[in-house]
């Protein structure tokens, strides 16, 4: 643990599970888009970004404000009701951002083609704002107990890629310590 990790803020990183339906509800498909998801980009230590509905505001454009060596958590969406069943609603992995984010390439394709199927799948790119064009890279470290997201109140809201938890959020000081506990290891 870096000395100024203490006072850093921490970014929980939303996967949600895409918005292929006419009306996203949480039930049992949005619940097992959200595992896929989350799983594909633990397992790619990256995040293929869509441009949103608003670009300026987007999941890309969330990334590109992030910087090298911002501590976050990777929080699982979907309904609480499906928590036993598939990990929904809780935090699974915590690490640093690796890489700052940059526009998708051909060769991003290449090198993600599990995530890039997925995300096309999920996020269908017929429809607005689905459009991929960015990709991050983490540094992630599967948690050794997850932690549900009510414990930090958050509450992600259609739009958020990253939410800042930071000093003066009232769920700060127990994700930091969650952090802490799971990502000790982990360089910046």
């Amino acid at each position: 643990m870096e000395a100024n990790d203490m006072n850093d803020p921490i970014w929980v990183v939303v996967n949600a599970g895409g918005n292929r339906r006419k009306k996203e509800v949480a039930d049992c498909f949005n619940a097992q888009a959200c595992l896929k998801l989350t799983e594909q980009r633990f397992k790619d230590q990256a995040d293929i970004l869509a441009e949103g509905g608003i670009p300026a505001r987007g999941p890309y454009a969330q990334a590109r404000k992030r910087s090298v060596g911002d501590r976050i958590v990777m929080l699982q969406g979907g309904g609480k009701i499906w928590r036993a069943k598939y990990g929904s609603g809780e935090l699974m992995a915590c690490g640093r951002i690796r890489e700052t984010a940059r526009p998708l390439t051909a060769q991003d394709i290449i090198d993600f083609p599990d995530q890039y199927k997925l995300v096309q799948y999920y996020y269908p790119p017929n429809k607005p704002g689905n459009s991929l064009v960015g990709i991050v890279f983490y540094s992630l470290h599967r948690a050794k107990q997850r932690l549900p997201k009510e414990d930090v109140h958050v509450q992600p809201r259609p739009g958020n890629k990253f939410i800042k938890v930071g000093l003066g959020h009232s769920g700060y000081h127990r994700l930091n310590e969650w952090w802490n506990e799971n990502c000790q290891e982990l360089p910046q």
